[in-house]
């Protein structure tokens, strides 16, 4: 019995798996979309993180904190030279608002009923987004160029291969000066260049640990 019982609780041990962290994105039809999600060992969604880039205007940064696989928090903020609007919401277990706010740079304001469905309508196509490009082994890398060499946030150099338009768009970018982040994805079609920004992209990018 005694051997019995300690192979049933090494086999429940085994079986427990740690949070994973995917990164993905996609380019849409008016500009590229970054996305990092993290899943518990029991394959639900812990965190997520959105970030929106469009070809003209504001990025949109927009995360997601999940209780029980069920979204309790949605924070969005448009990256203005000011920091706002910026868009917070907590949502119950049954997923009603329990508290939401539009902060202004001169005065806070209660979301409408139309903006809470849309926060909740964009929280549900990105999670499932994020699932579907997971599935299609789509990855998001993000790294910076130092002395010609790029190298990923994680801190290895690397050689991506990107066509030839994009490579010289990324010289130009070099040539021009300052310090250069890149993001692509890596799929199995190939490479796409995403972004090229003088930000640092790695000063942000999560992190398992701290996601």
């Amino acid at each position: 019995m005694i051997v019995i019982s300690s192979l049933i609780l090494t086999g429940c041990s085994t079986s427990l798996k740690d949070p994973t962290l995917s990164a993905s994105g996609y380019i849409a039809t008016d500009g590229m979309m970054r996305i990092w999600t993290k899943i518990s060992g029991e394959g639900q969604p812990m965190r997520l993180m959105s970030v929106y880039t469009p070809y003209t205007g504001s990025t949109v940064s927009t995360y997601y904190e999940y209780s029980a696989g069920k979204v309790s928090l949605i924070r969005r903020e448009v990256q203005t030279p000011d920091g706002y609007p910026k868009e917070l919401m907590r949502l119950d277990s049954e997923g009603n608002p329990s508290f939401m706010q539009r902060q202004l740079a001169d005065r806070n304001e209660q979301l409408s009923a139309d903006d809470i469905l849309r926060l909740k309508y964009e929280e549900q196509r990105i999670l499932t987004t994020s699932e579907s490009l997971d599935a299609g082994k789509i990855v998001l890398h993000q790294g910076y160029i130092n002395n010609g060499e790029i190298i990923t946030c994680a801190g290895e150099t690397v050689n991506p291969v990107f066509s030839y338009e994009q490579q010289s768009w990324i010289e130009k970018r070099v040539r021009n000066g300052g310090f250069i982040s890149l993001a692509w994805l890596d799929a199995p079609r190939g490479m796409q260049l995403l972004l090229v920004a003088n930000e640092n992209f790695c000063s942000w990018e999560p992190k398992l640990e701290t996601f």
